[in-house]
């Protein structure tokens, strides 16, 4: 996962992508990696595809009782809704 977001910030979301997909395979039910992935996804333009897995990360983001994390992903989400 930390390699997923350094890529990110070396502007290298395609490969920031495949880490993830792998974190996402590791750890299935946290939201971290979901979120993570969406950023990546939104550098790729992959608005959609971003949408998707900011809405699982916020489901278990519920599930976790992590309300920080849930805040912020409702926030990345009204983004998109503004941007409509």
């Amino acid at each position: 996962m930390i390699r997923g977001l350094i890529k990110i910030n070396l502007a290298r979301p395609q490969e920031a992508v495949s880490d993830l997909n792998e974190a996402v395979r590791l750890k299935p039910n946290s939201a971290d990696p979901y979120m993570i992935r969406g950023m990546a996804k939104v550098a790729l333009g992959k608005v959609e595809e971003a949408k998707v897995d900011y809405q699982m990360a916020l489901k278990l983001a519920e599930q976790q009782g992590n309300e920080d994390l849930k805040a912020n992903i409702e926030q990345m989400l009204q983004r998109f809704k503004d941007q409509e």
